[in-house]
């Protein structure tokens, strides 16, 4: 739980990824809930797209470092 969650049961301000994912941009194997973005399942390399672009426009510059860490992991799976 926090502004940015990766996990079984992630709850993020702004972003959440897991199992069950609720967030702004909410990516899930079994349930997401997005305010923004949703998704379930495996990310295309167009999901990766839309979400850098979406953390970009909506995470705050003060979490730079945390979308430029996202961005890298997204990559990394994409």
């Amino acid at each position: 739980m926090g502004n940015f969650s990766i996990g079984a049961m992630a709850i993020g301000k702004y972003f959440a990824m897991g199992d069950h994912a609720r967030g702004m941009i909410a990516i899930g194997d079994t349930k997401a809930v997005g305010s923004i973005y949703e998704k379930l399942g495996k990310l295309t390399t167009q999901d990766i797209t839309a979400i850098k672009e979406l953390l970009d426009t909506n995470v705050p510059s003060y979490f730079l470092w945390a979308k430029n860490l996202i961005k890298l992991f997204l990559s990394a799976i994409g």
